[in-house]
């Protein structure tokens, strides 16, 4: 079954982050929706992979055949891109140092990001999701030996996580709890649509929106001490964050008005190039910014920003993306339940 609401949903996110970044560098909307904003776009795509993750194993049978299936169908979606990004990056900042466009990936850095073992900027949400597929056969593996029992373990894991706090290494360990809610929501079998489940999408969707930092800021308001009280200081480790990601995702799979909005051709556009779009903006904001009257009139020049992106991300994704997916991983073609997105 395709998901096109996922899709989009996975368009959500990445424009999420994109918002957010445009909003630190021009001060937009007085950076309402910047100041840490774009971490909610990677928990989405967090939830997304756990979800996918679910729904495409999860109840099928492991082996070592099918897990090896697994490792190329993620190795095909994730590395060609990011390792071309990293790579690009060490170049640039060799030669332009702070002045590189890309990202400040210095030579004492650069084994770390190529074994995935942490990132700098938004290059790390890349290896806490291939750390994370790392440890999804053991959580299949478990699943087919104890059955639901293994769900109730990671929710215990995941609250522990988030009760004890979490060392810093693995990367993974911080955003665990992301992860094994979109595991347990993607292993319900029953994704039938259900009218009743509109209005939970409308919420759901307000929800996320008053998730941004800045936006509670300007409304005066704080939502994890509102609801979950002053311990969880920062969204990772929100109470708040977690149940609206959550309810927001499950909507989307089973609200019909989910199909109108995020399944629409445009976004569904933009879920699709949205691990290009991720990677790639940051150059392209780089020389946005460089114009002189985009800090004067930073919302004329958003739409210019965002069309730039999404072509450099649409390039991206049909001249490297998609023929290096096909050369590792096969040629069939990835959909709303097989293309997981990585962060």
């Amino acid at each position: 079954m395709r998901y096109t609401s996922l899709d989009g949903l996975r368009g959500v996110a990445a424009l999420s982050v994109l918002l957010s970044h445009y909003c630190n560098q021009t001060g937009l909307l007085g950076g309402m929706f910047g100041h840490g904003g774009g971490q909610l776009g990677v928990m989405l795509f967090f939830s997304l992979s756990g979800f996918l993750m679910g729904k495409l194993y999860m109840h099928r049978p492991i082996n070592l055949m099918g897990a090896a299936s697994f490792f190329r169908a993620r190795v095909a979606r994730v590395f060609p891109l990011y390792i071309a990004v990293v790579l690009v990056s060490f170049g640039a900042y060799a030669l332009f140092g702070e002045a590189s466009p890309f990202f400040p990936v210095t030579a004492d850095i650069l084994p770390h990001h190529l074994v995935f073992w942490y990132g700098v900027e938004i290059l790390w949400t890349i290896p806490v999701e291939v750390q994370f597929y790392l440890l999804f056969p053991v959580i299949w593996w478990l699943f087919h030996r104890m059955g639901v029992s293994t769900l109730w373990a990671l929710g215990l894991v995941a609250a522990a996580i988030m009760l004890l706090h979490y060392p810093n290494r693995p990367m993974l360990f911080g955003h665990f709890h992301f992860f094994a809610i979109g595991i347990a929501l993607g292993s319900i079998k029953d994704t039938t649509k259900d009218d009743g489940m509109n209005g939970i999408f409308v919420a759901a969707a307000l929800g996320y929106l008053l998730s941004f930092p800045g936006v509670l800021a300007a409304a005066g308001l704080a939502l994890d001490e509102i609801l979950v009280g002053p311990v969880f200081r920062t969204p990772w480790m929100s109470m708040a964050h977690l149940v609206v990601i959550a309810t927001l995702l499950w909507a989307a799979v089973k609200a019909p008005w989910a199909d109108l909005v995020l399944g629409h051709r445009s976004m569904v556009f933009v879920g699709n190039v949205s691990y290009s779009l991720y990677l790639l903006h940051i150059p392209v904001l780089h020389y946005v910014e460089q114009i002189a009257l985009v800090q004067a009139y930073p919302l004329v020049f958003f739409p210019l920003f965002l069309a730039i992106s999404l072509g450099v991300a649409w390039a991206s994704f049909r001249f490297l993306e998609t023929p290096a997916r096909k050369w590792i991983g096969g040629k069939r073609r990835p959909s709303g339940t097989d293309a997981a997105p990585a962060a």
